[in-house]
């Protein structure tokens, strides 16, 4: 079983996930200059296989006083997509089909900073993804919950449970 799940597991590396060996390459040559780097590896449902993606510091968010990862409460991945990304993510129900945008005719077709835009129609917009610690079941045992809040509008757009109900 042990070789089944290693051969599995090289193959999703050196095949399926395209963007590892890549990114982990641009990692190691940026550890010592950024002085942290973190690697998420995930299923992307949107894509239909794991991905691995690397998380610079800005883009990190934890509790200046946690003292170390493995007994952090909560931590944050700080993500932009466009418009047209949380579309998919709401037509696909991987997000709750909420507004996100209100006054889309005020926006500019592209962008272009020279001008002054400071809102575009194709500017990612930032969510933050948080990996917490809830009792959302009222039985005073807080569980693991992945939460994703548009930043904008402060909407609740995903939860999705850490565990297993086995």
């Amino acid at each position: 079983r042990a070789d089944r799940i290693s051969e599995l597991m090289n193959w999703q590396i050196n095949v399926q996930m395209d963007e590892w060996r890549s990114d982990h390459k641009r990692m190691m040559y940026s550890l010592p200059n950024i002085g942290s780097l973190f690697k998420k590896t995930y299923y992307d449902s949107t894509l239909g296989r794991s991905v691995s993606q690397v998380i610079n510091y800005p883009d990190f968010i934890i509790n200046q006083k946690t003292k170390d990862l493995k007994t952090c409460r909560s931590f944050t991945h700080v993500l932009a997509f466009t418009k047209a990304e949380a579309e998919i993510r709401q037509t696909n129900g991987i997000w709750l089909d909420e507004t996100l945008y209100t006054d889309l005719d005020d926006l500019d077709a592209g962008s272009d900073e020279a001008a002054g835009a400071k809102e575009t129609s194709d500017n990612p917009d930032k969510f933050y993804e948080q990996y917490c610690w809830l009792d959302l079941d009222g039985d005073g045992i807080e569980e693991p919950y992945i939460v994703t809040v548009h930043v904008d509008s402060a909407c609740v757009l995903r939860i999705v449970a850490r565990y297993d109900e086995d």
